[in-house]
């Protein structure tokens, strides 16, 4: 949660909700994201969550937007 709060939340929370993305709660980053990838986070399988798919870069665009990217500690 403290990674989301300070790499995230600013552009997928439920307000603004700029992202297309909602990551406030673990039930809306269970949905399927924006540009129809698979849903955010898949319990028990990270590398096939859309989030940790962003977060590296394999999916564009990197994630988080316009800012430096998430040390492999912060992404683990």
């Amino acid at each position: 949660a403290p990674i989301f709060e300070k790499h995230c939340i600013e552009c997928h929370d439920d307000f603004q909700y700029d992202g297309e993305y909602d990551m406030t709660t673990v039930e809306a980053m269970k949905l399927q994201g924006a540009k129809k990838v698979e849903p955010g986070v898949v319990p028990g399988a990270p590398d096939e969550s859309g989030v940790v798919l962003f977060i590296r870069g394999i999916y564009k665009p990197q994630m988080p937007k316009q800012a430096d990217p998430l040390t492999e500690d912060e992404l683990h």
